[in-house]
């Protein structure tokens, strides 16, 4: 049974989405994470404004979208997934393109990421890959993480680049695990602290956001949502719709048929609908795709865990 953990009445009145938990559907791996933290400066919030610029924004979805193909073979399903999100000419604003450069490749690459009705109103869910290298830690390493010149931009699409301003890097943290470990995907979940835009406005008042969910079924119906580089270049946003499932080697991580998110779509959330309340709340963020399928870490304690620390930051 779903429980809430705080702010309905705000998700009323701006539809936002609450945080509770569920039962699963079978017992999980006995696990508890601890996390890390990295936070930016005053300068580095000026820097990464400065840095990203509508026309290197443009360059860098032009060369994900080219190393990518550009395209989807069947054009008839990136249609259907795309018209989701064609309601009256909008996108799902509390779903935005993360920008950054990334210390380990040394280049410019996106992601996607969404906001999170946390009590800061500040915060965004996306995958750690798109935030921290993993493994860097190992052997006695330095954590590396993506902070500079990491920008979050609600809505972006081809035509205007920055619909709801842009939030810079203010805290970010992820599991240990996936700083110390070389093969964790099941922890590539990572939450962000968020500087206000140019307006002054925290990004869940600019945006509304999604509520939090926990420990559910796989048999849970969810829309995934991205920016996949594979398709129309990279410029707007596009959905997958089914059913969860889990994958058999990694009874941790969760499945979803799916063949449009592709490349670009990291981080992106895959958001349940409580037919109750008719609230929305992120109950997955996909971690990687193979053409068929994308997949997600499966949300558990830990996650809740990493909300309760991280939601109250300002």
């Amino acid at each position: 049974m779903l429980r809430t953990l705080g702010g309905a009445a705000l998700a009323l009145a701006l539809g936002l989405g609450t945080v509770g938990t569920a039962d699963a559907a079978a017992p999980r791996p006995d696990r508890t994470a601890g996390t890390s933290t990295s936070e930016t400066t005053a300068a580095d919030d000026a820097a990464a404004r400065a840095y990203w610029t509508p026309e290197r924004m443009a360059a860098t979805v032009a060369e994900e979208a080219k190393a990518a193909g550009g395209e989807a073979a069947d054009r008839a399903e990136v249609d259907a997934a795309a018209a989701r999100f064609a309601v009256n000419g909008s996108v799902d604003r509390t779903v935005g393109r993360v920008f950054y450069f990334n210390t380990v490749e040394q280049v410019n690459k996106s992601c996607t990421a969404s906001a999170l009705n946390s009590p800061s109103k500040m915060m965004v869910i996306t995958a750690a890959h798109c935030v921290a290298g993993k493994g860097s830690r190992m052997n006695g390493g330095e954590a590396k993480w993506f902070k500079v010149d990491w920008i979050y931009v609600p809505a972006y699409n081809g035509n205007d680049p920055y619909p709801y301003g842009m939030f810079t890097w203010k805290q970010a943290r992820v599991f240990n695990n996936w700083l110390d470990e070389k093969d964790a995907p099941e922890w590539d979940v990572a939450m962000v602290t968020l500087n206000p835009n140019a307006n002054g406005q925290k990004v869940v008042d600019a945006t509304g956001g999604n509520g939090l969910v926990v420990n559910r079924r796989e048999e849970t119906f969810v829309t995934a949502v991205g920016y996949p580089a594979n398709i129309d270049y990279a410029a707007h946003q596009v959905s997958c719709a089914g059913t969860l499932e889990r994958l058999i080697l990694y009874p941790i991580l969760l499945d979803l048929p799916c063949r449009t998110l592709g490349e670009g779509s990291s981080g992106g959330p895959w958001l349940w609908v409580n037919p109750d309340t008719l609230q929305r709340s992120v109950n997955g963020v996909t971690r990687a795709h193979n053409g068929v399928e994308i997949d997600t870490p499966y949300f558990d304690d830990n996650v809740m865990g990493m909300y309760t620390r991280q939601g109250s930051l300002t």
